[in-house]
């Protein structure tokens, strides 16, 4: 099985089950500083220096080196390289949490809760 899908800058990446094609896109060209954006990450509001970014797996990742000159990776959304979230855009700061993850909090909770009351805990959250 193979074919080609547009990569956002005209290039193509092979899918396949194939080792004999490649497994990324080939890395977008970046001028401009890369910062952390992503609030809880310990280098937030500081600039990395970008290695490149690839698709690994599945994510989109940002590799860089860190402060003791390793390559290491984090994911490019979390990074201004990402376009920001529309939802950010338009809360303007007022919230601290994206509605999808609220809802993967709810979801969590009651799977806590169901096997608290499985464990014949009665405990609640």
């Amino acid at each position: 099985m193979q074919g080609g899908a547009p990569d956002g800058d005209g290039s193509l990446c092979f899918l396949s089950f194939s080792t004999n094609q490649p497994t990324a896109c080939r890395a977008r060209k970046v001028t401009a500083p890369v910062r952390v954006t992503h609030p809880f990450y310990p280098l937030f509001g500081q600039e990395i220096a970008f290695v490149e970014r690839r698709v690994h797996w599945g994510d989109d990742l940002l590799f860089y080196r860190d402060h003791r000159g390793y390559v290491t990776s984090l994911p490019t959304r979390w990074t201004s390289l990402q376009d920001e979230e529309p939802f950010l855009v338009v809360s303007d700061g007022r919230s601290h949490f994206r509605v999808t993850d609220l809802i993967d909090l709810v979801s969590l909770i009651a799977e806590i809760q169901s096997a608290l009351r499985t464990l014949g805990g009665r405990n609640k959250l």
